[in-house]
């Protein structure tokens, strides 16, 4: 934009006008400043609109992120609870402002002639919300109705309304935590990063096949709940490829199926009783 060079040009332009010149009219006086000022204003409004344009940008990029955190259950928290909160914060949001404008009417109405701070509808609601922050009206324990109006919007806006907010927002927050605790697969989110980064490695190191393979073939095999060796083979990965998939997915808990982690832990009690196991323990420990 060249600013530094603008403004110099448009400051000289402002200060060479020869006010103190007799040679020059009155009106090419003010012909050469008004033209001087009007570049001036045309500078102020482009860099204005550049401002706001880059301020909306920010906020933007402040939504973008924050709704980049729902990657993950445990940062998507906020995200989650106005999801699940949306619909009753958006009529908590109308019965509000509806609560809200009639009570700053009311307001302008009873004490507009008396107070300054209710003079007019704008000025009412903007105090009323000063009301909320809890900055009182100057005075107001001198008038018997003002001290009814303050006590009743106090009652009604800060005590009901906002205790209402809290109570939406909580309940969407418990909800978004039982979904999280529902969740099997789910870490947290460091354990979960260094898994991925992991993977990436063991996939090039034991030359795993495309995931998009792997996950067609996991894809296909979901109704019989497991997927061992065989199913990979048969798909066209090799046999050692698919023993390592198995063994690295396998050792995460979240992937074992309940009915084999109930039989390691029949094994192990029977280990710590020095009892050996039954045979049936066996032929599950070894199918």
């Amino acid at each position: 934009l060249k600013s530094e060079v603008t403004s110099r040009e448009i400051v000289q332009n402002i200060t060479s006008v020869p006010f103190a010149s007799p040679d020059v009219e009155w009106t090419n006086k003010t012909a050469i400043f008004s033209q001087a000022v009007g570049q001036l204003q045309d500078v102020l409004k482009v860099e204005g609109n550049y401002f706001t344009m880059g301020f909306l940008l920010l906020m933007v990029m402040l939504v973008r992120m924050v709704k980049a955190t729902d990657v993950h259950p445990r940062t998507g928290l906020l995200t989650g609870t106005i999801a699940h909160g949306l619909g009753d914060l958006y009529h908590f949001a109308i019965l509000f402002l509806l609560v809200f404008l009639l009570n700053s009417l009311v307001a302008h109405w009873a004490f507009g002639g008396t107070f300054k701070e209710f003079k007019d509808v704008r000025t009412a609601m903007k105090n009323q919300l000063q009301i909320l922050l809890g900055n009182l009206p100057a005075d107001f324990d001198q008038h018997f109705l003002m001290i009814v109006y303050v006590t009743s919007t106090a009652i009604l806006m800060f005590f009901l309304m906002l205790n209402f907010l809290l109570a939406i927002v909580v309940e969407a927050y418990t909800k978004v935590r039982q979904d999280i605790e529902s969740i099997e697969v789910e870490n947290e989110i460091v354990t979960d990063i260094s898994l991925t980064f992991k993977h990436r490695f063991q996939r090039t190191w034991y030359r795993w096949t495309s995931t998009q393979q792997m996950l067609s073939v996991l894809q296909r095999n979901v109704a019989t709940r497991s997927v061992n060796a065989e199913h990979l083979r048969l798909s066209g990965i090799s046999v050692p490829e698919a023993r390592q998939f198995l063994n690295v997915y396998g050792s995460l808990q979240c992937l074992g199926s309940k009915e084999s982690k109930d039989v390691y832990e029949r094994a192990i009690e029977k280990y710590k009783a020095k009892t050996p196991p039954t045979q049936d323990v066996v032929q599950d420990i070894q199918s």
